[in-house]
């Protein structure tokens, strides 16, 4: 098996060659893999969207604000009123994560990962230091829709992480031969994933929080779902035809040996 760079993935990707990822951000390609970016967030016990605290964040002295701080700072205000470049200035908005609250998290991004690749999942770094943890897991090959995840806030107060910040790491891999099974499947007869464990009776989600996320969810689809089908049936035309195709040059040679 061999982790995929960020070269390798967006070669993948330009190519149509079994990774896709849809509502992609180029800046979260990193160098082992792909962050997620925060498309949906509620509470997992009461299904509240957690509160937005609004910022300032200065660019020129790459500071952050809360906004009732800066505006009670003098000087701040000051600087703030008689500066004509208010593109210095920038309005940001932070989730407020409360103590030992699990949150549920789903991506902006829809992804495909087919027969020869699979991937793990990991926390951030960032968010890991201020005591934000996400469970690792694997990404099966033939794996399709949104990533799905819990957020617990395990430190003893609370923690700001930005609205529609990457909020998971995505790595990566090939499989030495390509898998020959699918996912396997719910007494339903679906596969048997994140968002199939979510429409569940033990799925330990209120109802609230899982109504909200299947709404997310079939919103987000709609926006995407036709030029998904269009990249997802010309790569399976691509894998068709390299079935059928014969290297006439091999069998010549082999005709001239005979």
């Amino acid at each position: 098996m061999a982790v995929l760079s960020n070269v390798d993935i967006e070669k993948i990707l330009a190519e149509n060659q079994g990774i896709i990822i849809m509502n992609k951000r180029d800046k979260n390609l990193t160098a082992l893999g792909y962050d997620f970016t925060i498309g949906f967030i509620c509470d997992s016990n009461s299904g509240e969207v957690p509160e937005k605290v609004e910022c300032i964040y200065d660019a020129k002295l790459d500071e952050e604000y809360r906004k009732e701080d800066f505006f009670n700072n003098c000087q701040l205000q000051e600087e703030y009123e008689k500066n004509k470049d208010k593109e210095r200035y920038k309005i940001i908005y932070r989730y407020k994560l409360i103590s030992g609250n699990r949150y549920l998290v789903i991506s902006e991004e829809y992804i495909a990962l087919l027969r020869k690749y699979m991937a793990t999942l990991h926390s951030r770094g960032s968010y890991a230091l201020k005591g934000i943890v996400v469970a690792s897991t694997t990404i099966d090959p033939n794996y399709r829709g949104f990533i799905y995840a819990s957020l617990i806030n395990y430190s003893g107060k609370p923690v700001y992480i930005k609205e529609h910040n990457q909020f998971i790491t995505m790595v990566i891999q090939t499989l030495a031969t390509a898998t020959d099974k699918n996912l396997p499947k719910t007494e339903g007869g679906m596969p048997m994933d994140a968002e199939q464990t979510l429409n569940g009776n033990f799925s330990n989600i209120c109802e609230k929080a899982a109504q909200a996320a299947k709404t997310y969810r079939t919103d987000a689809w709609k926006k995407i779902e036709r030029e998904f089908q269009d990249q997802y049936a010309a790569f399976q035309s691509r894998s068709s035809n390299k079935k059928h195709f014969v290297d006439w040059s091999k069998v010549q040679i082999f005709l001239l040996i005979m």
